[in-house]
């Protein structure tokens, strides 16, 4: 697997900075890239705003020719990754969320850093994964 640090350059050369939803969208996309091998479609469930917005460039640095669809959600944020045989669905969890939500900018690199460091289980809840 190619190192977190070089997947985050890319994904800031398209993005412009470092942020933690930024490298959410790293680590969910590197997590159902491994567990489901080609993906076709990934879905985002979120408020239509910055920084949940952030996650797609993140998704779209690991996944660049995968279809990314954006769904208005009040409140959260959920990915659905569809292979051609399975179903992988994450939502970050709430406490995550909340950590990262309404920082300062001279404080996005460090929390960047935070989440690509932190246990996969820590920053998602697996919703459902079906398929075969």
């Amino acid at each position: 697997m190619t190192d977190l640090n070089l997947l985050m350059s890319r994904a800031v050369k398209v993005h412009g900075h470092r942020g933690p939803f930024l490298a959410l969208g790293i680590r969910a996309s590197i997590e159902a890239s491994r567990r489901l091998g080609g993906i076709d479609l990934c879905i985002v469930s979120c408020p239509q705003v910055k920084p949940y917005l952030c996650i797609l460039d993140g998704i779209r640095t690991i996944l660049p020719d995968t279809i990314v669809e954006v769904r208005e959600s009040s409140s959260g944020l959920k990915i659905m990754f569809r292979s051609d045989k399975s179903v992988l669905s994450l939502s970050v969890r709430k406490e995550i969320l909340e950590r990262y939500l309404g920082r300062s900018w001279d404080i996005l690199p460090i929390l960047a850093d935070e989440v690509l460091s932190m246990g996969f289980h820590d920053l998602f809840d697996e919703e459902s994964i079906y398929g075969s």
